[in-house]
């Protein structure tokens, strides 16, 4: 205890030497520090939540503040609509788990099979309420179903049918759904698709009879509008959508990585036709024919000019051909002249099967009639248009034969750097002049972290840095005063005057301050002096007393001794 009140005794001295201005600093330094304490205790005293929970719907909510609030556990939650959030101190989040997971306020909703109705008491229920029963089960179940995709947080099936009674065909089944989609997310064509399939094969209903929609009431999926010519026209929209999409994303893509960010841009449209075309062709083969039948058939017919004339007599009778050399007898030419008066005709047929192949195709894919790409370029890269144009061109499939249309722009873009000196924009032709080439563009190097440390806590190190400026000052104390080389004085422009009937040390540090260095030297031995008129004082204080009342007596009261001393 001693020693501390030494201490504060000895800094309250010393600040009490040093002069206005060193004291106004160290006063302005101490309380900033009590202000930084004190803040930094005031932060420490307040909560600093953290989030708990996140994605509650309103019922888990509720659920899980319930719980907290019984545990006496604060806690901040967030603001309608859903999707909710809890925070609760970071000291106590431990304890929060705690408290939710005993409450049981996470656990799964009863849903599904179970029912309240169980025992004789289902004896009694009529037939319309067996049917509510049978329906509920099937709504849960479908419900459950759903919640576990990833994209749903929770999910409402309804049905409604026109049953004709026991004993009536069953009516038309119609099913209504309503999503809760996790951070409002928006779902594609294939997932609004798939949940489609499972509503209908869950609960039996068909297409048309289905109607999907999320929390904020956008039409998801609705059973009139995907049947019929309506659904048809709808999927070719979307097809030529999202042809159009993927593509000008591919051609931006490619841009961005070669030119940088905010240089390029692509767009692109297409034309399509959707008309369903068939065809018929027809092939045979010769060489696989098959006869089928064969026929022949031969004929004789008398013919009706004979052999006569000539002159009637013997010569008629007699052969011309060396009749008489031999003394042979006349031939007979009855036979002869009969086979020449006769006229034979045969007569083939044969009929063979030629295999034929008939292929019909029916052609429903849709086709693409003409491609309209634009090109939107940064004026820095004017003098690479052409390099460019044909690059894309290739890029997205353009066909001069299909007679597709292509544009280019050259207009300043807002996040790129405009080369100065640079034409005005316009459009050009897709035959642009030649131009000369140019040396790759690099983008703009970010900002170095020594750069990026200063911009964001630029402030805080000046700050910092002024602060341990003052301290330091503090600690060391004002400077020494300069000598004044003419006159031998101080800067004050006098000189110290000695103490009278003071100790020893304060005596050298008085006369040290008039000959020397004036105030280094005092403030280098006033410490010293302080630790010996403090031992001096628990020495002998009977001393200490005398030598302060000598001192303070005025001169003309002091013996003639004393005087005298003084005066050497």
């Amino acid at each position: 205890m001693a020693d501390t009140q030494t201490t504060l005794r000895g800094a309250t001295d010393a600040l009490k030497s040093l002069g206005s201005g060193s004291r106004a600093v160290a006063l302005l330094v101490l309380l900033a520090i009590a202000g930084v304490l004190a803040a930094s205790a005031y932060v420490a005293r307040r909560p600093h939540f953290e989030l708990l929970y996140s994605g509650l719907d309103a019922t888990d909510s509720a659920k899980v503040q319930k719980a907290l609030s019984d545990a006496g556990i604060a806690f901040e939650a967030s603001q309608p609509p859903a999707p909710f959030s809890v925070f609760v101190d970071t000291n106590e989040r431990h304890a929060a788990f705690a408290a939710v997971a005993s409450s049981g306020a996470l656990a799964g909703k009863s849903g599904g099979i179970a029912s309240t109705e169980s025992g004789m008491s289902t004896v009694f229920l009529s037939q319309a309420e067996r049917a509510q029963v049978v329906r509920k089960r099937d709504w849960e179940e479908t419900e459950l179903l759903l919640e576990g995709l990833d994209f749903v947080a929770d999910a409402k099936v309804r049905t409604s049918s026109n049953d004709d009674g026991p004993w009536g065909r069953p009516g038309r089944t119609r099913a209504s759904v309503t999503l809760m989609l996790r951070g409002r997310a928006v779902l594609s064509t294939e997932q609004t698709l798939a949940i489609a399939s499972l509503v209908r094969n869950a609960l039996g209903v068909d297409p048309a009879d289905l109607v999907i929609t999320d929390q904020i009431g956008t039409s998801l999926y609705d059973g009139a509008a995907q049947t019929g010519d309506a659904a048809q026209s709808a999927a070719w929209l979307a097809h030529k959508a999202r042809f159009d999409r993927e593509l000008g994303d591919r051609a931006n893509r490619l841009l961005a990585d070669i030119l940088g960010p905010d240089r390029a841009r692509v767009s692109v449209s297409s034309d399509w036709s959707f008309e369903q075309t068939s065809s018929v062709s027809e092939s045979t083969d010769p060489q696989k024919r098959v006869a089928v039948s064969e026929e022949s058939s031969a004929s004789a017919m008398p013919n009706g000019s004979g052999g006569v004339g000539g002159p009637a007599g013997t010569s008629s009778n007699i052969s011309s051909d060396d009749f008489g050399l031999d003394h042979a007898a006349v031939a007979d030419s009855s036979g002869a002249s009969a086979d020449q008066g006769v006229a034979r005709t045969e007569e083939s047929r044969s009929a063979y099967y030629v295999p034929k192949s008939t292929v019909a195709t029916v052609n429903r894919s849709p086709v693409l009639k003409r491609l309209s790409v634009s090109l939107f370029l940064d004026e820095s890269l004017a003098e690479r248009q052409k390099e460019l144009e044909s690059s894309i061109k290739a890029a997205v499939g353009y066909d001069e034969s299909r007679k597709d249309a292509f544009s280019a722009v050259k207009l300043p873009f807002s996040g790129g750097g405009a080369k100065p000196g640079a034409g005005a924009p316009g459009a050009t032709s897709t035959e642009g002049a030649d131009a000369p080439q140019q040396d790759s563009i690099e983008p703009e190097a970010p900002p170095s972290r020594l750069v990026q440390l200063l911009l964001d806590r630029g402030v805080e190190i000046v700050a910092a840095i002024a602060f341990v400026f003052v301290l330091l000052r503090t600690v060391r104390g004002p400077r020494a005063p300069k000598a004044d080389k003419k006159k031998g004085k101080t800067a004050e422009g006098a000189d110290a005057a000695p103490v009278p009937n003071a100790p020893t040390g304060s005596a050298n540090g008085a006369a040290a301050g008039a000959n020397g260095n004036g105030r280094k030297a005092a403030d280098e031995l006033v410490p010293a002096a302080r630790v010996k008129v403090a031992e001096l004082v628990k020495q002998d204080p009977e001393r200490v007393g005398r030598i302060l009342s000598d001192w303070a007596r005025p001169a003309a009261e002091r013996p003639a001794s004393e005087k005298a001393g003084a005066r050497k």
